[in-house]
């Protein structure tokens, strides 16, 4: 693969959306640093010494976490190039967004206690604090923050309201990953502000996971 080649592939497209098929896929980018990793191959196809040098990671570790989002499927091999006699394997994320949706309603028909519900549970909730930790270090660094748009309170909702308003945020996501692409494609695109965009609709958990369980499971985890 020629370096042409390496280019086109940095523009292909991918899908907006894929749905978590399991609780191994979730527990993989509630990672932090397989999180920054699924951020960087959404946008294009990478090396491991080029996730290395982004993230500021030895090759060695670089590779390790590459290799476990492959091993669930959220990441996949796009070509190889031939750089001073070195063999560059370049990879890219499968999909633009990963929900959790499903999981989430399994979750939903499982009993409180139930060792699977806990599970996944304890991957949501990782996984949040993630998207968090990574928003919270974006808006550190951001020069022009006063240009966002910041809120955070609660309401209570029928579940037709939940619906209504769970529709009406897709939608918002549909329609900057349309943006995004029309101006990938854009030739003659006038100066840009690159703005992240981080969206929490959260119900309060009605039976959250008890403190010792939740510890059990982290034992398990380490084991």
């Amino acid at each position: 693969m020629d370096f042409q080649d390496i280019k086109d592939l940095q523009e292909e497209e991918i899908i907006p959306r894929f749905e978590l098929e399991t609780v191994e896929q979730l527990q993989a980018i509630a990672e932090p640093i397989r999180y920054r990793m699924i951020l960087l191959l959404r946008d294009r196809a990478m090396t491991g010494a080029q996730l290395a040098r982004s993230l500021e990671l030895s090759r060695p570790r670089a590779h390790y976490y590459l290799k476990s989002l492959a091993d669930v499927g959220l990441v996949k091999l796009k070509g190889e190039q031939i750089s001073n006699g070195m063999i560059g394997k370049y990879y890219r994320a499968i999909a633009n967004y990963f929900s959790y949706d499903c999981l989430a309603a399994q979750w939903r028909e499982k009993q409180p206690g139930d060792p699977e519900a806990l599970r996944i549970f304890k991957a949501i909730s990782d996984f949040a604090l993630t998207v968090l930790e990574t928003s919270r270090d974006n808006i550190m660094q951001s020069e022009e923050l006063v240009r966002g748009y910041h809120s955070n309170f609660e309401t209570a909702l029928t579940e037709e309201q939940y619906q209504s308003i769970l529709t009406d945020l897709r939608n918002i996501y549909d329609r900057l990953m349309e943006i995004r692409r029309q101006n990938r494609a854009e030739k003659n695109l006038p100066p840009t502000t690159t703005f992240r965009t981080t969206i929490f609709f959260t119900p309060m958990p009605r039976a959250p996971a008890p403190l010792e369980v939740v510890e059990e499971l982290e034992d398990e985890e380490k084991s």
